[in-house]
């Protein structure tokens, strides 16, 4: 029989996922389901050429 496996220690919280995020190379834009930008990673803004998503 196989054993369940463990859960994590903790789960990851939002200031670690937003550090992986803007780690990341490839652009990442995130967006709610009627198409409006949430956030977006440091290299998909230089992709689209802005410093911020107010640009």
């Amino acid at each position: 029989m196989t054993k369940p496996a463990k859960k994590p220690l903790h789960a990851p919280t939002l200031h670690h996922l937003e550090q992986l995020m803007d780690g990341l190379l490839e652009g990442v834009i995130l967006m709610d389901p009627t198409g409006i930008i949430l956030s977006a990673n440091p290299a998909a803004l230089k992709m689209h050429g802005v410093a911020t998503l107010e640009d």
